[in-house]
């Protein structure tokens, strides 16, 4: 969820990935909706687990966790 936080790269519009998850269905087996999912799927494929789980734990978690809990507080 983006609690309607401003578009960036890693951050888009749910229009968009319907768009995008649209435009594979049919085409592909497994689809990540949008170009820039599909960068992160293959990042977190490419990586080990156990380094990916530290990184996220470490350091993305926590201040993925904390905006969420802001944009409860907003609404």
């Amino acid at each position: 969820m983006t609690y309607n936080k401003q578009t960036d790269i890693m951050t888009i519009k749910p229009e968009d990935c319907a768009r995008g998850l649209l435009n594979d269905v049919g085409y592909e087996k497994v689809t990540n909706g949008h170009w820039s999912h599909s960068m992160q799927g293959w990042l977190y494929h490419a990586v080990p687990e156990c380094l990916f789980n530290h990184v996220f734990l470490k350091y993305l978690g926590p201040d993925f966790m904390r905006e969420r809990e802001r944009a409860k507080k907003k609404q």
